[in-house]
C-alpha cells in the first residue's frame, strides 16, 4: 500500500510540476511588432515521447536482469 502510495504521489507531483513549469518559465520577452512562434505543444510531445521510451527501456532493463 505505502508503494503504491508512494508512486501516486511522485505521479502528482511530476503532472503538477509539468502543468506549472511552462507559465513560470519565459524564453525571452516578446517583441509588440513579432508574432511569437508557439514551442510549447511540440517540446511537449517529445519530453512525453522520451519518457514513455524511457520507461519502457526501463522496464525491458528490469525484466532481462531478473
Amino acid at each position: 500500500m505505502k508503494n503504491k502510495f508512494s508512486i501516486i504521489l511522485a505521479s502528482c507531483f511530476v503532472i503538477i510540476i509539468l502543468l506549472v513549469l511552462p507559465s513560470i518559465l519565459h524564453a525571452q520577452p516578446i517583441d509588440p511588432g513579432v508574432d511569437p512562434a508557439p514551442i510549447d505543444g511540440g517540446a511537449s510531445i517529445v519530453a512525453a515521447a522520451c519518457a514513455g521510451y524511457l520507461a519502457k527501456r526501463k522496464q525491458n532493463h528490469k525484466n532481462k536482469v531478473v
